[in-house]
């Protein structure tokens, strides 16, 4: 394969004006994100301490600070609307005008929220992820619906079977490893993921297993023992590199 076909299988059918509108969308919704975190109400405390716990408390566990506190966060807001201009200028680069960009960019603030949160807190909170299907799950079907596109209706929802279930098993299986938060993350890229093709989907899952080991390593010195990190901000990367890239990487080296 020449380096033009390959360029052209990245670009694929990407616009300028879905280019330009993805990235400005990022930009004015990024500013926001802030507010949105600030939004989250905070997890329920956990059962009181034991008398012996609060005569000797444990500092090797970080106290995880609050969403206000995240939200309040200097430049938090330039560098969330940086973020999410340059990632929909991506998206935009990938889809076309239409439906699937149209669910990619609704998506697109709440993953940069949800990659803080996790960052911050290693937690996924379902207060902004549980609405989220509530929205997307109709924008992704109804088109496909009214068009009768029944095949992208089966991948659409196959992945999300697939994706979702293998991120289920995972969690069933060791759950301190695995929140379900991660879980229900997981069923929403699979739909827009699905959406999109089984090659976008194919090469998400190898990104996002592959880089979070590694960046774990790197982060901890290249020490199997370390800092536990969150998994949620590695699964939005690998979504947005497999949206971008996945068609091109499964032609040019998987076939």
């Amino acid at each position: 394969m020449t380096l033009a076909s390959a360029a052209g299988l990245v670009l694929m059918e990407g616009t300028a004006w879905s280019v330009v509108l993805g990235g400005v969308f990022g930009v004015l919704t990024g500013l926001a994100v802030p507010a949105l975190i600030a939004r989250v109400p905070e997890p329920a405390s956990e059962p009181e301490a034991t008398a012996e716990q609060d005569l000797e408390p444990d500092c090797s566990t970080p106290i995880k600070p609050t969403y206000v506190d995240i939200s309040r966060r200097p430049a938090l807001g330039a560098v969330s609307s940086a973020v999410a201009g340059l990632c929909g200028a991506l998206i935009g680069w990938r889809l076309d005008l239409g439906w699937e960009l149209t669910a990619w960019l609704l998506f697109l603030p709440l993953g940069i929220a949800l990659a803080i949160i996790d960052a911050k807190t290693k937690l996924l909170p379902s207060y902004l992820i549980k609405p989220a299907y509530v929205v997307l799950v109709p924008v992704i079907y109804l088109p496909l619906v009214v068009a009768q596109d029944w095949e992208t209706v089966k991948r659409t929802t196959l992945a999300w079977l697939v994706y979702g279930g293998i991120f289920f098993l995972m969690w069933f299986i060791y759950p301190r490893g695995l929140g379900y938060g991660d879980v229900r993350l997981a069923g929403l890229l699979a739909l827009l993921l699905g959406l999109v093709g089984w090659a976008e989907l194919i090469v998400s899952f190898y990104a996002t297993f592959l880089l979070g080991p590694i960046l774990m390593l790197v982060l901890n010195g290249f020490s199997i023992r370390g800092r536990q990190l969150p998994f949620g901000p590695f699964m939005l990367l690998g979504a947005l590199i497999g949206l971008t890239f996945g068609r091109w990487v499964l032609s040019t080296w998987l076939v």
